[in-house]
């Protein structure tokens, strides 16, 4: 994970690293999100998503975020903040 724009950008890489790291970038997004203060709708778009519907877009409160998910890959997701 990498915060950038002096804080306003956050961006969740997704890990091809072996075993375990593809769910652990699920887990650690959906931590995220539960901090951004998302709301369940979100939450359930990203777990809805599979690697065919490609690159997706949330939005709520001040935040924007686009999204993709990869069983084999994990989540990878940029969080900003508008």
């Amino acid at each position: 994970m990498v915060l950038g724009d002096d804080g306003h950008t956050l961006t969740i890489e997704s890990s091809t690293s072996g075993d375990g790291y593809a769910l652990l970038t699920v887990v650690a997004g959906m931590c995220i999100l539960e901090v951004a203060d998302a709301p369940d709708s979100v939450s359930s778009q990203v777990e809805q998503t599979t690697a065919l519907m490609g690159r997706q877009d949330a939005e709520w409160d001040a935040i924007e975020m686009t999204y993709s998910y990869h069983p084999d890959n994990g989540l990878s997701a940029v969080l900003t903040e508008k």
